[in-house]
């Protein structure tokens, strides 16, 4: 009797903790990263990708971007400042030069303003990717992101290179 007790107790327990990690909503930094790394899906180009998926691709980057958004990425040559619309256009074109890219987001680091209404994202960046030519190369970079909160969701503003990692 004490033994079957105790069983429906720890099973009761399993399920409130089970419970409580999967209804409890994820705090903002959590938000702030998902919203990264859909930045890095849409940004990244299988082989084969067609223009359709090229489309919607373009579509969600320009959702993921500030009305103004600084850039000052000198190895990709992509330095001012950008709608976002015209963040898309240079993304999608970028994308074009790619047989396949892939962009992973590692080590992420978010710091929240007091506000809580800015933050900034220190993160490195494995790319991987195929030119259309045949070469292939897989780089790291440690950027630097900042992002706003807009109407309740989180926008990027800026982009910087922090330096190239070797390898």
């Amino acid at each position: 009797m004490v033994k079957k007790i105790v069983i429906s107790v720890i099973i009761a327990a399993a399920i409130a903790v089970a419970g409580y990690f999967l209804l409890r909503s994820p705090n903002e930094e959590q938000i702030i990263i998902a919203r990264l790394n859909r930045l890095a899906a849409s940004v990244s180009k299988k082989s084969g990708e067609g223009p359709v998926a090229m489309a919607i691709k373009h579509q969600t980057i320009a959702g993921l971007i500030d009305g103004q958004c600084t850039v000052h990425i000198k190895e990709a040559m992509l330095i001012g400042n950008f709608t976002p619309e015209e963040f898309a256009a240079q993304m999608t074109r970028s994308r074009t030069m790619f047989k396949s890219l892939n962009g992973q987001v590692d080590c992420c680091e978010v710091q929240l303003d007091a506000d809580g209404s800015r933050a900034t994202i220190a993160f490195a960046i494995r790319i991987t990717a195929e030119l259309k030519s045949g070469k292939r190369f897989d780089e790291v970079r440690d950027l630097q992101a900042k992002v706003s909160k807009v109407d309740g969701k989180w926008l990027f503003t800026s982009f910087e290179i922090r330096q190239v990692l070797e390898k």
